[in-house]
């Protein structure tokens, strides 16, 4: 096996239909690993690509509150799978098969409003338990 032309951390999930990239429970059980592009294919754990046969591949540029990132997304063998990249992670510069880039804000899935939405009811809770009670 030959060296990788470049590796980065990620995490990674398929189990998002696709389309655009959200915060949602899938990424909390996403898989986390060494993302690493070779020549013809790209690798991440037991995954591995043929770059010949990714389709529909999007990098999206996203924001996480102040902190910009990016999401990769294709379809391989009617797969959607996304990998989700650190500011300072740049593996685009050496993809090997065409994508197109957008700039996006990351939607919110069911789970992850509700999440949010019970961490804020438990906070006035608290503030109102500490102060007033």
């Amino acid at each position: 096996m030959s060296k990788p032309l470049y590796r980065c951390m990620t995490k990674a999930t398929h189990q998002e239909a696709g389309g655009g990239v959200r915060y949602s429970q899938n990424w909390v059980f996403a898989r986390r690993g060494i993302f690493k592009v070779y020549e013809k294919e790209m690798r991440c754990g037991d995954w591995i690509f043929d770059t010949d046969k990714i389709q529909n591949a999007v990098l999206y540029r996203i924001r996480q509150m102040f902190i910009p990132g990016s999401v990769l997304e294709f379809v391989y063998e009617d797969t959607v799978y996304q990998f989700g990249f650190n500011p300072w992670a740049h593996p685009e510069k050496l993809f090997s098969f065409p994508f197109e880039t957008k700039k996006v804000k990351m939607r919110y899935s069911a789970f992850s409003l509700a999440v949010r939405l019970f961490v804020l009811v438990l906070l006035v809770y608290e503030i109102v338990k500490r102060f007033f009670i």
